[in-house]
């Protein structure tokens, strides 16, 4: 297993797209991402200021996490919110397969601020990543 944290800043309502290299060569299958606001990051759930982030490989999304009051929850600072990971084969990744990370908005949205933590597994056995 390895482990990747990538740090971001978006202000509300500003969309934002980021790109992730993997961590190793190989084939590398997503196990769980986890998204811990910052203090300046903290969400309240809202129906039209809202904020919404999105894991994708390519096209196909793996999981988001939104605070839309229709089926979202507050984005608490200092406290990691678990990404619900599916997608089947589009959880292996390779090493130009980037890890896709999209920030949108809904009204004004809220600040997205804070560090997403994910856990990769070699999908091959290899005495240096296992």
């Amino acid at each position: 297993m390895i482990f990747t944290t990538l740090p971001f800043a978006v202000a509300a309502g500003t969309a934002f797209t980021q790109y992730a290299a993997q961590p190793a060569p190989g084939e590398w299958e997503l196990v769980s991402a986890y998204f811990t606001p910052s203090s300046a990051g903290a969400v309240a759930v809202h129906a039209t200021n809202y904020v919404t982030i999105t894991l994708k490989q390519g096209s196909t999304s793996l999981g988001a996490l939104t605070t839309n009051s229709t089926g979202g929850a507050a984005l608490v600072a200092g406290t990691p919110s678990a990404f619900s990971l599916s997608g089947g084969s589009a959880l292996q990744f390779g090493q130009a397969d980037p890890l896709v990370i999209d920030v949108a908005h809904g009204g004004t949205g809220g600040a997205a601020n804070g560090t997403l933590a994910c856990a990769w597994k070699k999908k091959q056995a290899d005495a240096h990543y296992t």
